[in-house]
């Protein structure tokens, strides 16, 4: 839906599937960490910043420090309290 973008063109960093809603926000130039999901260099967001977090077990299985490290990669934390 059309308020997806809205919200997602303004959003500071995606966390979430390799879908729909993480494209988008990746077309907006919003940082990405994809959970789970397949290659990052075939399916993952194109010409934005993205880490991948793989989840062999499934993404219910993901150790929530695997996904806080990913987004200090992205330097998400230090943008934050700049």
């Amino acid at each position: 839906p059309i308020y997806h973008k809205a919200v997602l063109s303004k959003a500071s960093v995606a966390i979430g599937t390799d879908s729909g809603s993480t494209q988008i926000a990746a077309a907006f130039g919003v940082p990405c960490v994809l959970l789970g999901g397949g290659n990052p260099v075939t399916t993952g967001p194109w010409r934005t910043e993205a880490e991948t977090v793989p989840a062999p077990e499934g993404v219910p299985a993901l150790n929530v420090s695997r996904v806080v490290a990913a987004l200090e990669r992205l330097r998400i934390f230090e943008e934050a309290h700049a």
